[in-house]
């Protein structure tokens, strides 16, 4: 296509999709949320969720060199520290609940409004900031498809009717039953994406997604070892039409976003 069937016809071009990792949830609010709380990255998230007093308390060491994705496989490791874990997620749950939208417009604003609605955004995020520049966005115009591919803290589904799921607080327009909890994946080396209907259906669209893109941005994701699965699924997915020798991969990292230095690949 030339420049002038592009602009008659951009609906005919492949989807451009966008992976989101917490790296760009602390670009798009780097001095905190709406009220001033900090967002976490994994590398931070046990200091800033107050995990630490928690963990010590159980009469474990944190070494502050490890960062939550070393603690947590850790303790799902042992099974004497079960109800840890839960005590855990539930405070991270509730810190991540609690983390609000600012009232100015935000890199996640203008990622939705400058994407059509044959694109696709996919986070790894369990913040809110993504379901939330959607819901006051959506009036504005035709938005990309968004996913939860580690579930998320606003959002529920309906167990009985798959495919329905929405704002956490809503209910099934079919049922009439209250949504329930997407749960999270936390970062353990074997994730098991087939156990709750809607991530398992959210990676789905991923291998859709993946495989017709003509351009990725992945914005913020450092691929832990945690994720290895994941990445290994990307990749997959993104080789499986061609050797991709046209089409476009972007790479925006956390460190060249915030220090106004050329972005680095992170992953």
């Amino acid at each position: 296509m030339n420049r002038d069937d592009l602009i008659k016809s951009p609906s005919d071009v492949r989807p451009h999709v966008v992976l989101l990792g917490a790296g760009a949830s602390r670009a798009a609010f780097p001095d905190g949320d709406g009220s001033g709380k900090p967002v976490p990255l994994m590398n931070d998230l046990v200091e800033i969720v107050g995990l630490r007093t928690t963990i010590e308390q159980a009469g474990l060491e944190y070494n502050r060199q490890r960062n939550f994705e070393h603690v947590y496989s850790k303790l799902c490791s042992n099974p004497k520290y079960a109800s840890l874990a839960r005590k855990i997620e539930s405070q991270i749950r509730n810190y991540f609940s609690s983390l609000q939208m600012t009232k100015e417009t935000t890199i996640y604003d203008r990622l939705l409004l400058s994407l059509r609605r044959k694109d696709a955004v996919f986070t790894f995020n369990w913040d809110p900031f993504l379901f939330d520049a959607y819901v006051r966005n959506v009036h504005i115009g035709s938005l990309p498809e968004i996913f939860f591919l580690h579930g998320n803290v606003r959002i529920g589904m309906c167990r009985e009717h798959v495919g329905n799921w929405g704002d956490r607080q809503l209910q099934c327009p079919i049922c009439s039953k209250p949504f329930d909890d997407v749960p999270f994946l936390y970062p353990v080396e074997e994730k098991k994406y087939s156990n709750d209907l809607y991530i398992e259906e959210s990676w789905n669209a991923a291998r859709y997604f993946l495989k017709e893109a003509f351009v990725l941005t992945i914005f913020g994701y450092g691929a832990p070892a945690s994720d290895s699965d994941a990445v290994e699924l990307i990749k997959t997915a993104w080789l499986e039409r061609s050797d991709r020798k046209i089409e476009h991969i972007e790479v925006i990292d956390l460190a060249g976003f915030c220090s106004n230095q050329p972005p680095q690949a992170d992953i």
